[in-house]
């Protein structure tokens, strides 16, 4: 029976920034979609619609794709994103050192790309400001524990499938940080799936 942890998340970026660098390098891999801040846009630092993706699907070549963007603070979650296929702003982010508009991970940090690659990878964007959704995950086939950061409903969720014994263990160096950080807890429960009923 998974036990879930929910956590009030305080907004500053080097909070959640400790909070992944926390989740040791045994886990699994990270799926996540990030919005580059209003304030890098103000800033002009940010090349627009061009999202930087890493996906388990294309052997972790990082991709440069084109992605109709909005800033965290404008863009809508429950709104799909229309399809967009224009170009890319490569020769911003090559030459003029600008930074993607969006981060997507799907799956990053299976093999070949390692966990702690992909999550030093993510992390100095988290500081910058990026916000949005991340979820890490330990255990390849069955997930065994996963933690979800959701900057939208600004709470942090731990959650443990496993019942054995030392499941503990599975997040308590997240756990550590998180009350350095002085996070309050929302509550824990336990989720019963019910029985199927058999014919």
């Amino acid at each position: 029976m998974p036990t879930y942890t929910t956590y009030s998340l305080n907004q500053h970026p080097e909070h959640t920034a400790k909070i992944l660098e926390s989740i040791p390098k045994t886990w699994s891999y990270i799926n996540s979609l990030l919005f580059a801040p209003k304030e890098l846009y103000r800033t002009g630092k940010v090349a627009y619609n061009s999202r930087l993706k890493l996906s388990c699907n294309y052997l972790f070549s990082p991709l440069i794709i084109a992605s109709l963007d909005d800033s965290f603070e404008e863009h809508d979650p429950s709104t799909p994103q229309p399809d967009y296929y224009k170009e890319p702003n490569l020769i911003g982010i090559i030459h003029e050192h600008l930074m993607p508009s969006s981060i997507e991970y799907i799956e990053a940090g299976r093999n070949p790309l390692n966990f702690e690659i992909a999550k030093n990878i993510l992390t100095p964007y988290i500081r910058m400001g990026y916000k949005g959704t991340t979820e890490c995950i330990l255990g390849d086939d069955t997930p065994r524990a996963k933690i979800e950061i959701n900057h939208y409903t600004k709470t942090i969720d731990l959650i443990v499938y496993t019942e054995h014994r030392g499941q503990e263990r599975l997040i308590e160096q997240i756990e550590r940080t998180i009350k350095k950080l002085d996070l309050k807890s929302r509550g824990a429960r336990t989720i019963t799936f019910p029985t199927p009923i058999s014919s």
